[in-house]
């Protein structure tokens, strides 16, 4: 789900002919929401090991990973 969002960003600038952004702080704006997709990538993977793994212990540290990293992206 959060490359389907980078997919659409990318998409979207294309459209957009590539037209270069004037924001003084583009890079940073860039490189932030990337952040935030890696953190929501790692929320998915992790909620589909859990529903896959049949390991109680790695269930409860899934579930961990799962809490922190949606913490961290709010």
């Amino acid at each position: 789900q959060a490359f389907y969002m980078e997919v659409v960003f990318v998409k979207v600038w294309e459209r957009n002919k590539f037209i270069e952004v004037e924001e003084p702080r583009f890079l940073d704006s860039v490189v932030k929401e990337f952040r935030r997709s890696v953190i929501d990538m790692r929320y998915w993977i992790a909620t589909v090991e859990l529903e896959e793994t049949k390991n109680p212990i790695k269930k409860i540290g899934l579930k961990v990973l799962r809490k922190t990293t949606t913490k961290n992206s709010s």
